[in-house]
């Protein structure tokens, strides 16, 4: 698998070094390596990892026999985040500068993770702080579970030395500054790098395809993601209650009954069109509810919420003598609870509502067939 590391540097190009270092000590190497940086940035890359002769990058392959071609790495991978109208910044100095660098953090992470058939490694130990915060921004936005983010550790004492980039084949002295800023020398061997790898949640997986097709903000990209959690009717026979948008209503066995008749026929419908709206197949008509496997199953659910019958279910109108006349008597009934326990803008969804006219009327629930859940 391809690995590409996208990096972040500031006036320091150590960070790079380093964490080609530690990847090296882990065996995971990567195959192409693109900094991210400002234009005195780039010039201090230039000048410190490419110089002719002596640039860093170069020894360090030199000193851990890693051939050149190896890895793609050059110059032209040092890239200057440029402005609207393509000025490089200079440095992250306001917060034009950062939404100019954020936004080429997710146009490179974008293009990287695009390929399934690789991994991306993200270094966000380079330049400013918020250059960091930044990459793991976009990281996390268009990472997928492959991807890591890194930081780099490097021993306190050689971590802000002018002349320490890697530890060097063979060990060598080097001048370090004390706590006092005095100048001491000291040997490299003593050098320890740790790359720590930054937990992270991927986002991209939840992420409409739509949104996928170009580089977006991250604000963009999260708005799509904090949606409110979709609405699920709940249908608790055990405990005789309806349950929707955090609210709940009790209903007494025989508008329980009633309800999940309608419920389950919804659900059970081959139709299953969210749009469906009083067709022959999601609403039945007066003679399809009296017919006697229906009214079977009604009285099944009645007497599973309430094992032992009451004489007002077995009356000539109770739910287990259902009529044209009791059905309607019993569905005024039913809405007005919803209304009560619900309110009017919520009972529009969830009333055993009527559609047509007479004698085609047909009755049924509206709300779509996978927002509705029964529990026994």
């Amino acid at each position: 698998m391809k690995r590409t590391l996208i990096s972040v540097c500031g006036l320091a190009p150590q960070v790079i070094t380093e964490t080609l270092y530690a990847l090296h000590q882990q065996g995971r190497l990567p195959d192409t390596i693109k900094v991210l940086t400002t234009r005195k940035g780039k010039e201090a890359c230039h000048a410190q990892l490419f110089s002719s002769g002596d640039g860093q990058y170069h020894k360090f392959c030199a000193d851990y026999a890693i051939e050149s071609t190896v890895i793609n790495f050059s110059p032209q991978n040092i890239i200057t985040v440029t402005d609207d109208r393509g000025r490089s910044i200079d440095d992250i100095a306001n917060e034009d500068d950062n939404r100019i660098f954020l936004r080429a953090c997710m146009i490179h992470a974008y293009e990287a993770s695009n390929n399934s058939e690789s991994e991306v490694f993200y270094s966000i130990a380079g330049g400013r702080k918020t250059m960091g915060a930044c990459l793991a921004a976009a990281a996390q936005l268009y990472g997928r579970p492959q991807d890591r983010i890194f930081h780099v550790l490097v021993s306190p004492e050689f971590e802000n030395s002018r002349e320490f980039y890697y530890p060097p084949l063979p060990p060598r002295e080097i001048t370090l500054l004390d706590e006092k800023r005095q100048p001491y020398r000291k040997n490299t061997r003593f050098a320890t790098i740790q790359l720590v790898t930054m937990p992270f949640v991927a986002l991209r997986d939840k992420l409409s395809g739509g949104l996928l097709q170009q580089v977006e903000m991250p604000e963009t990209l999260l708005m799509a993601l904090v949606e409110e959690e979709k609405p699920l009717l709940t249908i608790d026979l055990s405990h005789k209650k309806l349950r929707w948008k955090r609210r709940e209503a009790d209903l007494s066995p025989t508008l329980l009954a009633l309800y999940a008749f309608f419920a389950q026929w919804k659900k059970g419908s081959p139709c299953q069109d969210v749009a469906c709206r009083g067709c022959p197949i999601c609403f039945l008509e007066m003679p399809q509810i009296l017919e006697p496997d229906n009214l079977e199953q009604i009285a099944t659910l009645y007497q599973r919420i309430r094992p032992s019958c009451d004489a007002e279910a077995m009356s000539d109108t109770g739910i287990l003598s259902l009529s044209a006349e009791n059905f309607n008597s019993l569905r005024s009934k039913l809405n007005r609870r919803l209304l009560e326990n619900f309110g009017a803008v919520e009972k529009e969804y969830l009333e055993l509502t009527s559609q047509g006219i007479k004698p085609g009327v047909r009755y049924g629930l509206q709300l779509d067939p996978e927002k509705i859940q029964l529990i026994w």
